[in-house]
This record gives C-alpha cells, sequence and structure tokens, in this order.
C-alpha cells in the first residue's frame, strides 16, 4: 500500500510529468491524513473532488486490479518536454476542493502535439474531457485555442449541486480552472 504522502515526498513523482501527482496528492487534507490514506483506497474511495484521479487520467495511468483489489499503478513514461498543472477551487484552502482541473501537453515546433485534460468535481466521476483536448491538439496554443478547450471541458462535465456549490459555479469553475492550468 503506497501512503499518499509517500507521492508528496519522494523525489521521482515531484519529478515526473511537472510534478502534477505530488501537487494532487497533497491537496487530500492534512499531513495526518495522507500518512494513512493510500494511492489504492483514494482511488476505491470514488470521490469526485479527488485531484489523485484527476492526475491519474492526464498521465494515462492504468490501473491493475485482481477481482475487486488494486495491486498497481502503472505511469508510464512522458515524452521530454511534458508540461502539466493543476488547478482547484474550494471553499477555503483549508477545504477539500469543490472542482480540480488537470492538463498536460506537449508543445512542439509551437503546436500541441498532446493534450489531456481531466476536470474532477463537475459530475460523478472525474472524466477527460474528450473535445477540450481536440480543441488545442494540432493547433498553436494561444489564448484563443485555450479559452475554445476551456469551453469544451464546461460543455462536458455533468455537476450535480450539492450544499457546496451549484450546477452553475461547478460548470464555471470547470471552465475557469481548466484555463488556469493551462497558463500555470
Amino acid at each position: 500500500a503506497t501512503p499518499l504522502q509517500d507521492l508528496v515526498e519522494h523525489a521521482a513523482v515531484g519529478a515526473y510529468a511537472s510534478g502534477v501527482l505530488a501537487e494532487a496528492a497533497r491537496t487530500y487534507t492534512s499531513r495526518q491524513h495522507r500518512n494513512r490514506a493510500t494511492l489504492g483506497g483514494t482511488l476505491s474511495s470514488r470521490v469526485n473532488e479527488d485531484a489523485v484521479t484527476a492526475a491519474l487520467l492526464v498521465l494515462d495511468a492504468k490501473v491493475v486490479k485482481v477481482k475487486t483489489l488494486i495491486t498497481e499503478v502503472c505511469l508510464p513514461p512522458q515524452p521530454a518536454g511534458i508540461k502539466a498543472a493543476l488547478a482547484k477551487v474550494g471553499r477555503t484552502p483549508a477545504d477539500l476542493p469543490l472542482v480540480i482541473a488537470a492538463v498536460l501537453i506537449l508543445i512542439e515546433k509551437g503546436t500541441c502535439v498532446l493534450a489531456r485534460i481531466a476536470v474532477a468535481g463537475a459530475g460523478i466521476t472525474p472524466i477527460l474531457c474528450v473535445a477540450a483536448e481536440q480543441a488545442v491538439m494540432g493547433h498553436p496554443l494561444t489564448d484563443k485555442s485555450i479559452l475554445q478547450a476551456a469551453a469544451a471541458a464546461a460543455d462536458a462535465v455533468k455537476p450535480a449541486e450539492d450544499f457546496r456549490a451549484s450546477i452553475e459555479y461547478r460548470r464555471e469553475m470547470a471552465r475557469t480552472l481548466v484555463r488556469r492550468a493551462f497558463l500555470a
């Protein structure tokens, strides 16, 4: 079992894909909880506001299971020059995030050749926003293409209203946070 705090502290995780997985694990409450919470437990809990799952989605991680037991999480090698970022919003800095966006991009010769965009907290589970990815793939990364990707992500989410945030707020935060993650 891998405690989330190990993801925060391990140098290789911090260096992998701009440290997006380490940053995602850091958002998981306090250090004491991260020492007890495991990666497998976090993935099994199916919390929709889960930054770790959003980060794993953009990293194209593979989860290996034996029946219902998670035995391994495999992170593929990432191409040189990959950039990844996480953006989140909560009611206070100490709260769990309401909405999280994770973005991974690769720019070659001024053109986006790889894009992976995930949003958590704006639907039943974290999702990859394929239409948002397509809005930037094959194009220069400009304000216009970033705004198109952010709008596509907002259209892709299916938020539910709860006592913490309205549907409209979660959708608008998906748009805003995808944009912020691109600009980070």
